[in-house]
């Protein structure tokens, strides 16, 4: 059992259609205004169908508290984001029109130790999808497309994996591959390298560097952003240089250096080791998204994970860097949503 708790932002009602088959419910949104009881009070505000609750919790059934926030249309077809890493709940395209304009619920998610969600001890990347169907599950929300962009990749293929009866559609975007496979590690990039390095051999240290650089950054959280920006490629430069893009970021990471640096530093020993799976054994359709010109994730490992799932649609953009998803939301949120 999942105990949804909704903190005083704004919100919607959701709504019930009336849909039979695992397809059509998912385009109707298969969405059930969960019943408040003593225990679990919610506060709905209704503004036509447009939403945006950015401080949601539920309390999982081993008692951790799951954050996730909520874009678009309330009635609209649902699609779960899973943030990159660093990251949380506050990461989406700042329109929340063009959402609404393709009658998407958007339900984005802090994972553990980010944001308004507990830390989980011992977690596995596999462990993630069992959070999500009892977050789905107290939405009401049955069947969902799901999209991962950069380190929330790899939290997308699991959950194509292992809940494929509830998963519609997979997006990965400018996504994180496995770590472990010879063909990724011998491209890998030196600041991920050197991740990889510690997370294998001297996780202690990791630990401690994060600590440190989490203390430095509350300082100034905007320094953060600047060198982003500094190390990204021009075309990345240019998408973060908009005003409502840089704001949206900024956000983001006051939140992700408003906690602990715990999740952060737990995410990326998760990300550098083994996932338990074979992407071949991935059965869910995958569309795949990568920026050419990406500095962070080489397009390399997206040919790499094309051809390694099985049912996988990718799309390269020649001269195009690590935020895709930015560029290419609308076109992205369609395809994982349309018949």
């Amino acid at each position: 059992m999942s105990f949804l708790k909704i903190l005083p932002d704004a919100g919607d009602s959701a709504h019930i259609p009336s849909s039979f088959t695992r397809i059509s419910l998912f385009l109707a949104g298969r969405l059930h205004r969960p019943r408040p009881s003593a225990g679990n009070a919610i506060r709905w505000a209704f503004s036509n169908n447009m939403t945006t609750r950015l401080n949601q919790t539920i309390t999982l059934s081993d008692r951790r508290k799951l954050g996730f926030a909520e874009f678009g249309d309330v009635k609209g077809r649902p699609v779960f984001l899973f943030h990159g890493q660093p990251g949380n709940r506050l990461f989406r395209h700042p329109d929340n029109s063009i959402l609404l304009s393709l009658g998407v619920r958007l339900i984005t998610v802090d994972r553990p130790g980010y944001g308004l969600s507990d830390y989980q001890p011992h977690r596995k990347l596999l462990d993630w999808a069992q959070d999500i169907v009892e977050l789905a599950e107290a939405l009401g929300i049955e069947y969902f497309a799901v999209v991962g962009f950069s380190g929330g990749g790899p939290y997308a293929a699991a959950c194509a994996y292992k809940i494929p009866h509830r998963v519609i559609k997979i997006g990965l975007v400018d996504s994180a591959p496995p770590m472990t496979v010879p063909e990724i590690s011998k491209k890998m990039p030196t600041p991920l390298r050197i991740n990889y390095l510690l997370a294998h051999y001297a996780p202690a240290l990791l630990v401690l560097l994060f600590k440190a650089y989490w203390r430095s950054s509350r300082r100034r959280p905007e320094a953060f952003i600047n060198l982003a920006m500094k190390q990204s490629s021009p075309v990345d430069r240019e998408i973060l240089s908009n005003p409502d893009m840089y704001n949206m970021m900024i956000d983001v990471w006051k939140e992700n250096i408003r906690v602990n640096s715990q999740g952060y530093t737990q995410d990326t020993e998760i990300l550098m080791k083994d996932w338990g799976f074979c992407l071949r054994d991935i059965k869910t359709d995958v569309y795949l998204w990568q920026g050419e010109a990406d500095v962070n994730i080489p397009s390399a490992w997206a040919r790499y994970m094309t051809q390694e799932i099985p049912h996988c649609k990718s799309t390269i953009f020649a001269d195009e860097g690590h935020f895709v998803l930015l560029t290419h939301w609308q076109e992205i949120i369609q395809i994982l949503t349309k018949d």
